[in-house]
């Protein structure tokens, strides 16, 4: 697979990540708690080639199919994946983007990056 970001105008943006760690402490209630870890990614991100689908009766107009890859670094870290939501700021607009296939891209075993596609929700 050649890289993606041959294929439409992106924009470099940087994805804020927020996954659990460890388990900490218990609260005053004894309910154990977690610990967690806030990171941030640099991609490139743009509105999918399908904007018809978006027009159809009942769809959201804040919310866009979007794809992208990873710049720095190439692949998501660990608890970062297919359905976690990331914040972003977009198109001057405050957004966050739900994962919904997440795959390397490599060409020959050569890895140029993560491909990925979403959902993209102004907030």
């Amino acid at each position: 697979m050649a890289s993606v970001l041959t294929d439409a105008p992106f924009a470099k943006t940087t994805l804020t990540y927020t996954v659990l760690g460890a388990p900490g402490a218990a609260d005053a209630f004894g309910n154990p708690t977690w610990t967690t870890t806030t990171g941030s990614l640099s991609a490139f991100v743009s509105p999918a080639k399908a904007p018809a689908l978006q027009r159809l009766p009942g769809a959201d107009v804040n919310a866009t199919t979007v794809v992208g890859e990873l710049d720095d670094p190439i692949e998501f870290p660990a608890g970062v994946g297919v359905g976690s939501v990331l914040t972003l700021t977009y198109a001057g607009k405050a957004s966050t983007l739900t994962l919904t296939l997440v795959m390397p891209n490599d060409l020959l075993g050569v890895a140029f990056g993560s491909y990925f596609q979403g959902n993209l929700r102004v907030v």
